[in-house]
């Protein structure tokens, strides 16, 4: 007659052993389960956000459009020189806001991976000279002597948007964090690369934060002070620069100023969606 089979009863570190296990995979789903609502959550905001930035650009730009004509209208009529002031700083309202809402949807683009260049051919000399005479009026509120030494006839395949803001931001930072001294921008080639570089006598950035500032939502206070703004302007420019194959490097002296350098590609770059 066969043996029966007898069954034998686990001991108790075996029971436990399995208990623990089971535990382990019930934590390991709870936490699989917690990242993807939390992906979704962000995915959701990344939208939402990129939707608001877009419909409040949109309608600022013929807004834009009715007061430069009113400018255009007071200057030729010989309105009042208060009402062409206002006018002035109306205009510089209006773009400040339309660079802020700028921003927030690239800043989406960006996180999501969805930057897409379109490289034309382009004269980054000529723009480089538009940028610098559009913020003549900010560097004069400021206080700042606006000096550009402009190599003349660098032109390439580059994305004329991203070269735009690329210069726009650092500009902009070096007016603001320079207040009441020179601020300097040159573009130069050699034979491989085509150098931008701003400069600015402001406070400087103490060496253990020059890494940070390139990160998103980073900003450096300077003594008791910290300026306005979203703290990605300079996450932006690392993030185009890198899209199109260049580098950006920053040179500093807490105490005697800042100078930022980009470095592209003579030529230009290949466009495409950033990975």
């Amino acid at each position: 007659m066969p043996a029966s089979k007898v069954n034998t009863p686990q001991s108790p570190p075996e029971i436990r052993q399995q208990s623990g296990s089971a535990e382990r995979q019930d934590a390991e789903t709870d936490l699989r389960a917690q990242i993807d609502q939390l992906q979704t959550a962000v995915q959701a905001r990344d939208a939402f956000i990129a939707l608001v930035a877009h419909e409040l650009r949109n309608p600022m730009t013929p807004i834009r459009g009715q007061v430069e004509l009113l400018q255009t209208l007071a200057r030729n009529e010989g309105a009042s020189q208060r009402l062409v002031e206002r006018l002035a700083r109306l205009q510089l309202a209006v773009e400040g806001y339309i660079r802020r809402a700028t921003t927030l949807l690239e800043t989406t683009r960006l996180a999501a991976g969805h930057l897409r260049l379109s490289p034309a051919q382009l004269d980054l000399s000529a723009l480089v000279h538009e940028v610098v005479e559009t913020y003549r009026p900010a560097a004069t509120r400021a206080g700042c002597v606006l000096q550009a030494a402009v190599e003349d006839g660098i032109t390439g395949s580059w994305d004329r948007v991203a070269l735009e803001q690329i210069t726009e931001n650092l500009l902009s930072n070096a007016l603001k964090y320079g207040a009441g001294s020179p601020v300097e921008i040159s573009l130069a080639t050699d034979d491989t690369k085509v150098r931008l570089v701003v400069r600015d006598q402001g406070p400087g950035i103490k060496d253990e934060h020059q890494q940070r500032i390139f990160a998103p939502f980073e900003q450096v206070a300077l003594g008791s002070v910290r300026r306005a703004g979203f703290g990605i302007g300079l996450w932006v420019v690392r993030q185009l620069v890198e899209a199109m194959n260049g580098s950006i490097e920053v040179v500093s002296v807490a105490g005697e100023g800042s100078a930022f350098t980009v470095h592209l590609p003579c030529g230009g770059t290949g466009g495409g969606a950033q990975a």
